[in-house]
């Protein structure tokens, strides 16, 4: 007896079926993680640009100088006390300071050139021979100055700070969100592959 073939047997044509939906629902998973990924940029870009603008109005309004600083994922503004100490801002406003969530970077940019962050070849202690991390000391040591200056005329430094996602398998250039704050306010938001250089 001879068996002859007419056709897929239905448990063929069903793992046939399974593997196509599990394709498509790892493609629809892989999409929807970039367009989470551009939304949570682009709300974090967005809060970044609000704050901003009502920290320069109230420079403006207090006549008070104002700085934004900069460190890793997060950011804070400060001000300048009557002892000529940069103090941040305490309290539940925009003007706390804010940390990015897991997933998201902030680069800053001065006149073109990355800001490199806590490697000051002019900090203080650097060539300081006792190296004690007393929790005294530490508490004592007085808030950097801002990379950018907010003055109560109403100018700004000219920055740049590129919010971006840092998983380089979403390929970042295409979901980052620059701020850009050229002298003045308002900040102008744009997606990074918009950007003409």
């Amino acid at each position: 007896m001879s068996m002859r073939s007419r056709g897929f047997t239905l448990l063929e044509v069903l793992v046939v079926i399974s593997m196509l939906v599990i394709m498509a629902a790892t493609v629809m998973l892989s999409f929807g993680g970039s367009d989470d990924k551009r939304e949570a940029i682009d709300d974090a870009a967005r809060r970044f640009q609000v704050a901003f603008s009502m920290v320069s109005e109230y420079a403006i309004l207090n006549q008070q100088m104002l700085g934004l600083h900069v460190s890793g994922r997060s950011y804070c503004f400060v001000y300048l006390d009557e002892n000529q100490q940069w103090q941040p801002f305490e309290g539940d406003g925009l003007m706390r300071e804010v940390t990015l969530p897991a997933g998201l970077s902030l680069e800053l940019q001065l006149d073109d050139l990355p800001w490199l962050g806590d490697d000051n070849l002019f900090d203080d202690g650097i060539f300081d021979e006792t190296l004690s991390f007393n929790q005294q000391e530490q508490e004592d040591k007085p808030q950097p100055p801002p990379q950018v200056l907010i003055m109560p005329s109403g100018e700004i430094t000219p920055f740049r700070a590129k919010f971006d996602t840092n998983q380089p398998e979403l390929q970042a250039t295409e979901i980052a969100v620059v701020v850009d704050g050229m002298d003045e306010i308002p900040l102008k938001r744009q997606y990074a592959n918009e950007l003409s250089e």
